[in-house]
């Protein structure tokens, strides 16, 4: 496996408490998570596993949650793990007799600090979400994914959209119609996976920057009741934006009982008992520009 022209890893080992002419340390001449291991148990299915913080092959619930793990074999030797499955972060490692969880030496600390060569740039010039890639593990599978600011590992949370990446270098347009402006976490992912190929890219969505617009022309509310309060909101039928336009009622039809504020809430006691009352709702946006919604509110009697 040719991991190294994508991702390198930097190591620092410390080797913890080990049984006795048994031993494990972290090799930090070698690339990615290497270590040497020596043994006077040795057996083909020895094993070199590493564990989260918090996580040990000495207790029942952790024993089975190691991150990553490699062949020890012979009576001594390296065991290479490889640094791509883990996501950046502190584990120990241990090295553990026959297949099973008896410890034979460990732990040996070491920290994994991702150094990437595919890259993933946002062009906020462009319309929605355009970024632009390359990467030298080109995959038709390879894939751009957009997350909740603060992720930290993707697959742990939902992401908003994604679109797939592949070959060595291009660009791909995430659809942002639905997406409310403000930060958000970008990953380059490998092969249909969850591991990262390049560096997290936070940025900011600045949402609709052209001519402030509804997304549709008429909107019909829920019903109002003669005498009781009504409410409805019409902001989220603006195409998000930054900033929050202005709102005000143009023209109405049977609807003078009706108001709208400044966060885009219609509200009122009803008068009417049936029909509908229509009202003309006007956005009006920082650069000046306008769009027109009609809004129908069916009313029905009480009782």
């Amino acid at each position: 496996m040719k991991f190294w022209s994508t991702v390198a890893y930097t190591v620092a080992g410390l080797v913890g408490l080990a049984a006795a002419n048994d031993s494990l340390t972290v090799d930090a001449t070698k690339a990615s998570m290497t270590f040497q291991y020596s043994t006077s148990a040795q057996d083909s299915t020895n094993w070199v596993a590493i564990y989260e913080g918090g996580k040990t092959p000495t207790n029942e619930s952790t024993k089975y949650l190691y991150s990553a793990w490699a062949w020890a074999p012979s009576r001594s030797g390296s065991a290479y793990i490889n640094g791509n499955s883990v996501p950046e972060g502190n584990y120990y490692a241990w090295l553990l007799a026959e297949n099973g969880y008896t410890v034979l030496a460990g732990p040996a600390k070491v920290h994994a600090s991702p150094v990437y060569s595919s890259t993933v740039t946002y062009r906020p010039d462009k319309k929605a979400l355009t970024f632009d890639y390359k990467t030298n593990v080109p995959d038709n599978s390879n894939w751009i994914a957009l997350y909740v600011h603060g992720t930290t590992k993707p697959g742990t949370e939902n992401y908003y959209g994604y679109k797939y990446a592949p070959g060595s270098s291009g660009s791909v347009t995430i659809p942002a119609d639905s997406l409310l402006p403000g930060d958000y976490d970008v990953f380059f992912l490998g092969k249909n996976g969850y591991t990262p190929i390049a560096a997290k890219l936070q940025i900011t969505y600045q949402g609709d920057t052209g001519p402030v617009s509804f997304r549709i022309d008429k909107f019909t509310t829920k019903n109002a009741r003669e005498g009781d309060e009504f409410e409805a909101s019409i902001r989220g039928l603006i195409k998000p934006r930054a900033e929050t336009p202005a709102f005000k009622i143009i023209g109405e039809t049977n609807g003078d009982w009706v108001s709208v504020d400044n966060e885009g809430t219609l509200s009122g006691i009803s008068t009417c008992s049936s029909g509908t009352s229509v009202v003309t709702v006007q956005a009006t946006a920082k650069d000046g520009s306008t769009a027109n919604l009609e809004v129908s509110i069916p009313c029905v009697a009480q009782g």
